[in-house]
């Protein structure tokens, strides 16, 4: 029941990202750009949707690559995903009405918003939602998810195929020193009910935002 426009842009390695631009039907009105959790999709955002344009923000979203109706062959939480949030705010910037915009990112996706806050000032604030505070220790979760007992044989691989696709080590990718190197706003959600990212690691992160 809502009004909304497509939304698509190029990535550096020419893949087509595709999405929603809802506008809000106050203008001039902030704009929040949300960024989902891994194996996700725009579909599964309808009720955060709803909720931030029914308290007048423009919302954008798109799905990430290798997911819905998006291109691309695999997903990573690092630089190449990075680069294409920051082509999402120069495109949502050039939207007539646009005041300032916030990234809003749910597990991984929190972790793409938190390395595009640091890599572009058009990101004017931050919203990060279960986000993985060490992704080594992430990926350990997830492969016991996978494949249970047996995670010790698939763990390293997994790493290194990880680490290929972030384009830098992996552990470069720890939220509570990166949080660390910016002063933008930013409001932490968590919950409970999430066997990848647990909620104490949101809180570790924001205990360092506010440890200076």
């Amino acid at each position: 029941g809502l009004e909304y426009k497509s939304f698509s842009f190029r990535t550096e390695d020419n893949l087509l990202l595709k999405g929603w631009y809802i506008p809000s039907t106050d203008t001039p009105a902030h704009t929040v750009l949300l960024l989902h959790d891994l194996d996700q999709s725009k579909l599964l955002y309808m009720d955060q949707i709803r909720q931030l344009h029914d308290r007048g923000l423009n919302v954008c979203i798109y799905d990430l690559r290798a997911h819905g109706n998006s291109e691309g062959m695999e997903f990573t939480p690092g630089k190449p995903s990075t680069d294409d949030a920051v082509i999402a705010l120069h495109e949502l910037s050039k939207i007539q009405g646009t005041n300032k915009i916030i990234v809003f990112g749910a597990g991984l996706g929190g972790n793409i918003a938190l390395q595009t806050a640091l890599e572009d000032t058009l990101c004017s604030g931050l919203i990060l939602e279960n986000p993985a505070a060490d992704f080594g220790k992430y990926i350990d979760r997830y492969s016991y998810f996978r494949w249970d007992d047996m995670n010790f044989l698939w763990t390293p691989v997994l790493k290194r195929k990880a680490e290929k696709l972030l384009l830098f080590p992996i552990d470069y990718l720890n939220l509570p020193r990166l949080v660390k190197e910016t002063t933008i706003p930013m409001l932490f959600l968590c919950g409970t009910k999430d066997s990848l990212n647990y909620s104490g690691e949101t809180v570790q992160i924001y205990s360092e935002c506010i440890s200076e």
